[in-house]
């Protein structure tokens, strides 16, 4: 099957298209999934084709500064030729639009399937397990101290201390009690990002509540979130979710939670599987912390996401 990359793109007013160009061709190297690929340019053009029988020829052709079109490319559903990046010819005709990004002062990609968009985003970050700083470390020795020495229990009371709430100290209990972790797990973890409210890009110190107004509905007396969680909440949601266990059945090979997975199974399983008890909790805290500087989240504190949340449920009554 093929899926269709739309793209568009105006050049800087000191850029020109040779220079797109250049960097396109830099970009497709003979080897890996580009080995079959060839290039050509002809004027304000250029063409690529993929030597592969399945996906069209990809043409950049340039109107002035302006460009835009489509390209149907080949896109298996699943397996290797579509998660491994050096495979993947999908993901690679979209790195290859990143490539002249620097050169744009407008680029957008889009697809079929809604989900080349948030790949093209995630060109832009890189993902790593940072470490702990002083205050950091001192906070995971008190706590750990305290007893609270297997990593679930440990990040639960972390929760638990900045939210002002008793989650306890088991997962399951904490995010809805007697339902099975594996039916149903955006709602289930929104008992915390609900409350544990973050600023983020995204959000710009609104409430969840507001910024997502039209996937909130009012049922049974209570407003409630049915819309597809934004990129910063999925990807808290999958790396978070990924220290509890509690989300091994949701992938993210094509977006931001990408990179996630990958530190994830690379570097921090590893480790993790021959850590001690110490080791275990001081290594969940710091990918933790780590997703929440990828998501760019900064607590807000309770009190004011309480306000956030009032202020919106006010405006709802007039």
């Amino acid at each position: 099957m093929t899926d269709t990359i739309f793209y568009s793109m105006k050049l800087k007013g000191n850029k020109i298209p040779e220079q797109a160009f250049e960097k396109i061709q830099k970009k497709v190297k003979p080897k890996g999934v580009t080995s079959k690929w060839s290039v050509t340019v002809n004027g304000k053009s250029l063409v690529i084709d993929f030597g592969d029988g399945e996906s069209e020829p990809f043409c950049l052709s340039f109107n002035g500064r302006q460009a835009d079109g489509f390209c149907k490319v080949a896109f298996p559903m699943g397996g290797e030729l579509f998660e491994n990046e050096k495979k993947s010819e999908w993901k690679t005709l979209i790195a290859v639009l990143h490539s002249v990004k620097s050169l744009c002062s407008e680029i957008s990609v889009s697809d079929d399937y809604d989900i080349a968009d948030e790949y093209f985003k995630s060109l832009d970050y890189k993902f790593d397990i940072r470490e702990l700083t002083a205050a950091e470390t001192e906070r995971l020795d008190r706590i750990f101290g305290l007893g609270y020495t297997d990593h679930e229990s440990f990040l639960l009371k972390i929760f638990s201390e900045d939210t002002g709430r008793d989650f306890g100290e088991n997962w399951e209990d904490a995010v809805r009690p007697g339902l099975r972790l594996n039916k149903d797990p955006f709602p289930k973890i929104g008992a915390l990002w609900e409350t544990y409210i973050y600023e983020t890009s995204t959000l710009k110190k609104k409430c969840l509540r507001e910024v997502y107004q039209a996937d909130w509905c009012f049922v049974f007396g209570k407003y409630q979130y049915f819309g597809d969680p934004p990129a910063e909440i999925y990807t808290f949601c999958l790396g978070v979710g990924r220290l509890f266990s509690a989300y091994d059945f949701i992938d993210n090979t094509w977006g931001r939670g990408a990179n996630v997975n990958k530190t994830f199974y690379d570097k921090f399983l590893p480790a993790f599987d021959s850590a001690d008890e110490y080791g275990r909790c001081k290594l969940s805290y710091r990918f933790m912390l780590s997703v929440y500087d990828y998501c760019k989240f900064n607590f807000v504190g309770k009190e004011a996401a309480g306000k956030m949340t009032e202020e919106f449920e006010k405006t709802l009554k007039k």
